[in-house]
């Protein structure tokens, strides 16, 4: 039998943990717990690319005050992509799990940064870009957070590439929304998201939090951190997640559980 869970000195909590716990407790426990990592698909990189390319553009506009050339950033895109599929040593190219041809999944990925580069980044002015951020809650934790760029009017931006158009009223209650604005008393937070086509359309969604949304959430948090604290974790066998084709602990699952 596994050895009840009692938490270590200093712990983090991120948007990205709490949203696997809410999805799956037994999920959360392989990977944070236990460590251990599923391969990547080859969307995940596609969209880690585009953040990196991102990123690189709005590090060098503090300084410069003006966008990369197209040429240069499709350059950039070309070696990120190098880098986290062919050159990674965290992984081999075969491990990875496409569910379309690579290639293909490369060059949707340059069309996705190319749109976004040329329709939005010029009007954007940046403060900070790829911010770590680090809050306390109570003693033994904080919660945690990388931002993905702040502009010039403190307005935090988050880039996200998607299968389809997203929601005001799936923002206004988006837990990565919540986390950022509390962790940096920030007003305003706005998602930027891609949407994959054949002709990428861009989405801007604008959200805002109460006093009493954050307090409502760090109190959610607090109560997560006790239930993880204890060393049980549930799976939840009736949601979308629960199927082999969505869960990469699906295997391991089953044979614990039988």
């Amino acid at each position: 039998m596994d050895r009840p869970y009692r938490g270590k000195q200093n712990e983090k909590i991120s948007a990205t943990k709490l949203g696997m716990y809410n999805r799956c407790p037994i999920q959360y426990e392989f990977r944070y717990i236990k460590g251990i990592k599923n391969p990547p698909n080859g969307l995940m990189l596609q969209g880690q690319v585009y953040h990196k390319c991102h990123a690189t553009n709005f590090e060098q506009k503090i300084k410069t005050l003006k966008d990369m050339d197209l040429a240069d950033i499709a350059d950039a895109y070309v070696t990120f992509w190098d880098s986290e599929v062919i050159n990674n040593p965290a992984f081999s190219r075969g491990e990875i799990q496409w569910d379309e041809d690579p290639e293909k999944v490369k060059k949707m990925g340059l069309s996705l940064v190319k749109q976004y580069h040329l329709e939005v980044a010029p009007e954007i002015i940046p403060k900070e870009v790829e911010t770590y951020k680090l809050k306390d809650i109570i003693p033994n934790l904080k919660a945690e957070a990388y931002l993905d760029l702040i502009d010039v009017n403190d307005l935090i931006i988050d880039h996200k590439v998607v299968g389809r158009k997203g929601t005001q009223a799936d923002a206004d209650k988006d837990l990565q929304a919540t986390m950022y604005l509390w962790i940096t008393d920030k007003g305003e937070f706005e998602f930027h998201k891609i949407i994959r086509k054949k002709i990428p359309e861009i989405q801007k969604i604008k959200t805002i939090r109460t006093e009493e949304q954050k307090l409502r959430f760090i109190s959610m948090v607090k109560k997560t951190f006790e239930l993880i604290q204890t060393g049980i974790f549930v799976p939840r066998c009736d949601g979308w997640q629960c199927s082999e084709a969505f869960c990469g602990y699906w295997n391991i699952c089953k044979a614990r559980l039988v």
